[in-house]
C-alpha cells in the first residue's frame, strides 16, 4: 500500500549508486573458468523447409569452438516433451514413449529445428565460441538455406491482387461492350432515313406499276400516284417526280 506522503513526493532511489557506478554485477559480467558463449541462428520465416545449414564460413572465424544444426543436436538429445496431460503435471518429465491416447496430441518440439522451422525466430542452428562477440559474428556468417513454405499472407495478397485485376478486366470488358452497343444503335438511327427512302421508292414503283396495268385511265393512274406520294411522305422519303 502506498502511503499518502509518497504520492507526488521526490523519492530517493537506493539502488541507483551501484547501478550507475559499475559496482553492480550483471549476468554478462560473469566470467567462470572454461565458460563459452552460444549464439543462436533463428529463422526469419513463419514456415520454412530447412534445405541445409552451411557452417563453413562460421567455422573459419576466430574463436569458434563448435557449430550445431538440429540434426547434430538430435544425436545427443531427443525432442522436448510437447505432450502433457490436460491438467498438467508440474515437475514430471514427459517422454514420447509415455504418451497415450488420453493425452493431448501435439508435434514434437526440438530445441533446434530439424526439417522445418514453424515460426519466426525458431532456432535453426547454434554457434559456440570463446566470447559473446565471436559467437554473434559467426552466427551472422551461417548460411541458412531455408525455403519459405506456404506464406499465407503473401498468398492472400496475391489472391487479392488477382481478384482486383480480374474485376478491372471485367469492368473494362463491360464498358467496351456497352460502347459498341451504343455505337451500333447510333449507326442504326443514322441509317434509318435511307432505309425508309428506299422502301418508299420501292412502294411507289409498285403502285405505279399497279396503276399502269389496271387500264382504267388517268384517273386510276393519278390515284395510284397520289397514294405513292402519300406513302413516301409517311415513310420519311421524297416521292419521285
Amino acid at each position: 500500500m502506498v502511503l499518502s506522503r509518497y504520492v507526488g513526493a521526490d523519492v530517493k532511489r537506493k539502488e541507483d549508486p551501484r547501478l550507475i557506478t559499475g559496482s553492480s554485477l550483471y549476468v554478462d559480467d560473469l566470467q567462470l573458468p572454461g565458460m563459452v558463449h552460444v549464439a543462436i541462428v533463428r529463422s526469419p520465416y513463419p514456415h520454412a523447409k530447412i534445405k541445409g545449414i552451411d557452417f563453413s564460413a562460421a567455422k573459419a572465424m576466430p574463436g569458434v569452438l563448435l557449430t550445431l544444426s538440429g540434426d547434430d543436436l538430435a544425436e545427443f538429445c531427443g525432442p522436448i516433451g510437447a505432450m502433457a496431460h490436460a491438467e498438467g503435471d508440474p515437475g514430471k518429465v514427459q517422454h514420447v514413449e509415455e504418451i497415450t491416447a488420453s493425452m493431448i496430441s501435439a508435434p514434437d518440439v526440438w530445441a533446434v529445428a530439424r526439417d522445418r522451422a514453424r515460426n519466426v525466430g525458431e532456432a535453426v542452428a547454434v554457434v559456440v565460441a570463446e566470447s559473446r562477440y565471436q559467437a554473434e559474428d559467426a552466427a551472422a556468417a551461417v548460411d541458412d538455406a531455408s525455403e519459405p513454405v506456404d506464406d499465407t499472407f503473401a498468398r492472400w495478397r496475391e489472391e487479392a491482387e488477382a481478384e482486383r485485376d480480374a474485376k478491372a478486366i471485367e469492368r473494362e470488358r463491360r464498358h467496351a461492350e456497352a460502347r459498341r452497343e451504343q455505337e451500333a444503335a447510333e449507326a442504326a438511327v443514322r441509317a434509318e432515313p435511307v432505309v425508309a427512302a428506299t422502301a418508299g421508292a420501292e412502294l411507289a414503283a409498285a403502285l405505279s406499276a399497279l396503276g399502269a396495268g389496271s387500264g382504267s385511265g388517268g384517273g386510276a393512274g393519278g390515284g395510284a400516284e397520289s397514294g405513292a406520294k402519300a406513302s413516301m411522305k409517311c415513310l420519311g422519303g421524297e416521292a419521285p417526280a
